[in-house]
């Protein structure tokens, strides 16, 4: 299908989600489409798959920055064992269901095999210090999104770099926050993370000896070099992009370090897994939909951890530091900036005061379960002919919320799904979604479920990890999205 059939089809589906879910659920047609409508109407392609996997350091890389904005520069420094390497740069997306258009290409570039640093012996951090490969100046003309550097060497291996295109000046209904941190915390390139050590043989040993402190200055692990993004964000950037909504795209880094940011927005979507955030992001999210931001948690484990941010040299917030059960330095000091959970003292702020229900249960090898129905004449199901007890199959896991009765809650919180399973341990629990109205008139929902992206795109490749599981979108779990995006843009009870 060619480019200039795309609306066609999209306009086809939008029609037939509409009729089922309401006319005022999805968003109608314009006179004039949005960045994200132009951007999807341009050629596609499925380039950015890799074919052949780089499990041995063949070809790595790491950027100088999470994100960047139109009009500025960033940088990436790649270690390899090929002569020659290119670099070819795509914005991931719809694109007629390609996923992707190639932006530029850097070629014949040099190749070198770079050291493998030490871990710090008294924080475990690795920095790698590596000289930059290439540099790219990003065109005014890009469209804020989540963008892959595709690395193949002349050995024919491959790998990725992530970096995330933001537009600080945009008014776009929504936002999208790409989990950098989380990325971060479980990347264990160099043998540490935040959470192993994985030169130890048992999981108590790794635990012990995990890092304190990581950096970003190295390359990501998981899903060859693009953290966690191909295992959960994808599937909503699709379903986004497909639909014409219009969204714009950032990173913790700038929920934390420019919080006025969401005020731009209707609403933020947190999506996936966002388990670490500093304190400076836990404020900026209270103040937003304090001020009538709605959030969308499309996610489970958000905001858990608190973590701190410090500088490597001369760049700023390059570091990483959470301490979680050992003792943070500042605890005394700083309590208010103490590594810990956000519901635990000295800091005492449960994330449910928020997102309405928080982190419960690791499901393991037990899920993905389903995620079950206990309200179904919320406004949240219209158009979608659910009863109690019906079932989205596969979205709930690998971890969960629900609700806590010994924790503070908002006013008027509504439990949506009662969704039993079986945790990690083989204990029998139930998980929660959640919705309430804010006093500002701002909407919260939670999903309280992880793999709740897997309801609505079912791309997949073999080699990543927590591949979607659902063979197919799942209906119900599309209008509910679409019913919870139109109650951000329009306020509706």
């Amino acid at each position: 299908m060619r480019p200039r059939a795309i609306f066609a089809v999209v306009a086809g589906t939008v029609l037939i989600l509409a009729l089922a879910a309401g006319l005022d659920a999805l968003p109608k047609a314009r006179a004039a489409l949005n960045p994200i409508q132009r951007e999807n109407a341009k050629p596609g392609t499925t380039g950015w798959e890799i074919k052949v996997l780089s499990y041995h350091g063949e070809i790595q890389g790491y950027a100088s920055a999470a994100g960047v904005s139109a009009g500025h520069s960033i940088s990436f420094s790649v270690s390899t064992t090929a002569a020659r390497f290119r670099a070819d740069v795509y914005r991931m997306g719809w694109y007629d269901g390609d996923g992707a258009r190639l932006m530029t290409s850097v070629t014949h570039l040099r190749g070198h095999l770079r050291s493998r640093p030490k871990p710090d012996s008294h924080t475990g951090m690795i920095v790698c210090h590596w000289p930059v490969s290439f540099r790219l100046t990003v065109p005014a003309s890009w469209v804020s999104g989540v963008y892959m550097v595709k690395l193949t060497g002349s050995n024919t291996h491959q790998a990725y770099i992530p970096f995330v295109v933001t537009d600080p000046s945009s008014r776009s209904t929504y936002l999208f926050v790409h989990a950098v941190f989380t990325d971060e915390a479980y990347n264990t390139w160099g043998g540490k993370s935040l959470y192993a050590d994985i030169s130890y043989p048992t999981a108590a040993q790794q635990y012990a000896h995990r890092a304190v402190e990581v950096s970003f200055e190295r390359p990501f692990v998981q899903n060859m070099g693009a953290g966690w993004f191909f295992s959960w964000e994808i599937h909503m950037v699709r379903w986004l992009e497909q639909r014409g909504y219009d969204v714009d795209y950032g990173t913790d880094l700038d929920v934390a370090n420019r919080p006025a940011l969401l005020l731009r927005h209707r609403a933020v979507l947190v999506v996936g897994h966002d388990e670490y955030w500093t304190r400076g992001m836990r404020n900026a999210y209270d103040e937003a939909v304090a001020h009538g931001v709605g959030l969308g948690n499309f996610a489970a484990n958000s905001g858990f951890w608190q973590i701190r941010l410090e500088s490597l040299g001369r760049q700023a917030d390059a570091a990483m530091v959470c301490y979680k059960t050992s003792r943070d330095p500042l605890s005394e000091r700083h309590p208010k900036l103490t590594t810990t959970e956000f519901r635990s003292p000295p800091l005492n702020r449960p994330e449910q005061e928020l997102t309405g229900a928080m982190y419960g249960a690791y499901e393991g090898a037990h899920g993905p379960s389903a995620w079950v129905v206990s309200r179904p004449k919320s406004w949240v199901f219209r158009g979608t002919h659910m009863r109690r007890g019906a079932k989205i199959p596969k979205v709930l896991g690998q971890e969960v919320d629900w609700v806590y009765h010994r924790y503070p809650r908002p006013h008027g919180v509504q439990i949506l799904a009662h969704s039993p399973l079986l945790d990690s341990g083989n204990v029998s629990r139930v998980a929660n979604a959640t919705v309430y109205r804010a006093r500002s008139g701002a909407w919260v929902f939670d999903a309280g479920a992880i793999e709740w992206s897997w309801g609505l795109d079912d791309l997949r490749q073999s080699f990543w990890l927590y591949k979607a599981a659902p063979k197919h979108p799942n209906h119900d779990a599309e209008i509910i999205t679409a019913n919870v995006l139109a109650a951000f843009s329009r306020g509706r009870r």
